[in-house]
């Protein structure tokens, strides 16, 4: 009896699950354009403007708890991200006086 082997991997490592992820067929242009480089991903996805934006449009819509846990921050820090945004509101208010 033929035992089954597993398909023999196209692409080396890390290149095999990336070509999964943006397809087979960019995976070259990819390979070209960034081979021999490293990459360290930074733990946050989103920018920190992005997400004080974000985090001031939610407030009062979304649990403190809530809008944490969605961008990956501590509820502390989400409270000092709106604090600073209301902070930043009343400087500009305080311009136009």
């Amino acid at each position: 009896m033929e035992e089954k082997q597993e398909p023999i991997p196209v692409y080396a490592g890390v290149y095999e699950e990336i070509a999964e992820i943006i397809g087979k067929e960019r995976i070259e242009e990819f390979y070209e354009r960034f081979k021999g480089q490293q990459f360290v991903f930074p733990m946050k996805l989103y920018s920190k403007e992005y997400v004080m934006q974000e985090i001031s449009h939610l407030q009062g819509k979304k649990k403190i708890s809530d809008i944490a846990k969605k961008f990956g921050y501590s509820e502390r820090y989400v409270r000092k991200m709106l604090a600073e945004a209301n902070q930043g509101e009343m400087c500009v208010g305080e311009e136009s006086v």
